[in-house]
C-alpha cells in the first residue's frame, strides 16, 4: 500500500543503501507527479542528478528508459522495426 511518494522514497532508500550512482531512478505515471511530497534528501539527489524520477504517460515511454530501445510501432505487415523492443 501507500501512494506514489511512499513508492518513490522506498526505491530511493534501496538505492541509497547500495550507493547512488546517478544512473538509478524510478518511473511514475505523470498524472501522479502532482501528488509527490518528497523528503529533502530525495529532492536534493534529484536536483544533483544522483537520482531520477521519470514521468511517463504511456507504458511505451518506459521502454527507452529501461532498455535504451524504443518500443517500436507495428507496420502494416504486422512486423516491428529491428532494434526496437517489440
Amino acid at each position: 500500500m501507500g501512494g506514489v511518494t511512499d513508492k518513490v522514497e522506498g526505491v530511493f532508500s534501496a538505492f541509497e543503501q547500495t550507493g547512488l550512482t546517478g544512473d538509478q531512478g524510478v518511473i511514475v505515471p505523470r498524472r501522479n507527479m502532482e501528488n509527490l511530497v518528497l523528503r529533502r534528501p530525495v529532492r536534493e539527489a534529484v536536483a544533483d542528478g544522483r537520482f531520477h524520477i521519470y514521468a511517463i504517460d504511456h507504458i511505451e515511454e518506459g521502454w527507452p528508459i529501461l532498455t535504451g530501445l524504443e518500443a517500436g510501432e507495428m507496420a502494416e505487415d504486422e512486423t516491428f522495426p529491428e532494434g526496437t523492443v517489440n
